[in-house]
């Protein structure tokens, strides 16, 4: 077995951003993966990636595919765990995924569909995503059947075109058929720029049902700050249905969103459907969530829909997140809302 431990200046487990102390892979004699699995600093099960475990059950030597059973043990209940069956080609790309609950019945998985199938270009890059049922028939997926998609010469993506069940373009649920993608990285050490614009099933530009035409998105690495305009047929800033025109939000060294704001089509701020213009996270060293505050337009605190301006707590050794505190404007004590219970 090949193991990866890190440690700390005491020679103790100690995890990395990803979450994981321990890394752990076992080979089977045709020199596929037969284990891998995460541990944290106490031996509990980690999840990476979507799973805290790997374990060979099956291979086609004349497909020149293997299967592995991928577990989350984190969600453990009436001791078992959800899991995928991923399948695997020749090159160690995934293939298909197939997900069932704790009691190894079909189930939705991640994406919202029971099994997903990829096929690939010759450079390794997804090129043709298809949704199944739990039989294995083709299935839709709010109103679509898969995703074709295209690259440029550089490697990005170039389009993606969502199909019907003959794999024809089609409608998503945002009202357009597809995307096409532009790209802008002459100074990527300042800013990135990225253009999306929506297509209808003839390839031509169209509207999409929040009413903007495209989105245009910036990328500042040094501050870790990102921001996304919709733009109107003419490329121009444009406030869609949800009240604002431009969203910004930086992210910490991990990756999370401790602020993001909203902007209307001049860049003065705007509250956002859910009612407020900023708002301001605070997370543990395990990169939880543990706290919010909802900021107006001139920075004071404000309620969201939910009559909250902000909340306060901590996890406890099991991973439950217990509210120390939630209040409105006013500072005054209001019922924690149901998606933190």
């Amino acid at each position: 077995m090949i193991s990866e431990e890190l440690l700390d200046d005491l020679d103790m487990l100690t995890k990395n951003r990803q979450g994981y102390a321990g890394h752990y892979i076992a080979y089977a004699d045709n020199g596929l993966v037969a284990l891998e699995y995460y541990v944290d600093r106490t031996g509990a099960p980690v999840a990476v990636g979507g799973f805290s475990r790997r374990t060979l059950v099956s291979v086609d030597e004349a497909a020149h595919t293997y299967t592995m059973k991928a577990e989350d043990e984190t969600q453990v209940d009436y001791g078992a765990a959800p899991y995928t069956l991923m399948t695997y080609d020749r090159y160690d790309r995934v293939i298909e995924e197939q997900y069932f609950d704790q009691y190894g019945q079909p189930t939705v998985g991640p994406d919202g569909s029971f099994m997903v199938q990829r096929e690939y270009t010759s450079r390794g890059q997804i090129s043709r995503i298809r949704y199944m049922d739990a039989a294995g028939n083709d299935a839709a997926l709010n109103g679509v059947y898969g995703k074709d998609i295209t690259y440029n010469s550089y490697g990005n993506i170039d389009t993606e075109t969502w199909v019907d069940q003959n794999g024809q373009p089609t409608p998503n649920e945002d009202g357009y058929a597809g995307i096409r993608y532009d790209y802008d990285l002459s100074d990527s050490s300042r800013v990135e720029r990225y253009f999306e614009y929506y297509l209808d099933v003839a390839g031509q530009p169209t509207q999409a049902v929040n009413g903007a035409w495209g989105v245009k998105l910036l990328y500042y690495p040094v501050t870790r700050i990102h921001q996304v305009t919709y733009i109107d047929a003419d490329g121009k800033e444009f406030a869609i249905e949800e009240g604002y025109a431009t969203l910004q939000y930086e992210e910490n060294d991990r990756g999370n969103r401790v602020w993001e704001g909203y902007f209307d089509a001049i860049g003065a701020p705007v509250n956002c459907a859910a009612g407020y213009a900023s708002k301001e996270s605070g997370y543990d060293n395990d990169g939880r969530i543990i706290s919010e505050r909802y900021l107006d337009r001139y920075n004071k605190l404000t309620n969201n829909v939910e009559g909250v301006a902000g909340w306060n707590g901590y996890y406890t050794a099991e991973g439950v997140l217990v509210i120390t505190s939630c209040y409105d404007r006013d500072r005054n004590q209001v019922p924690v809302p149901a998606r933190l219970r």
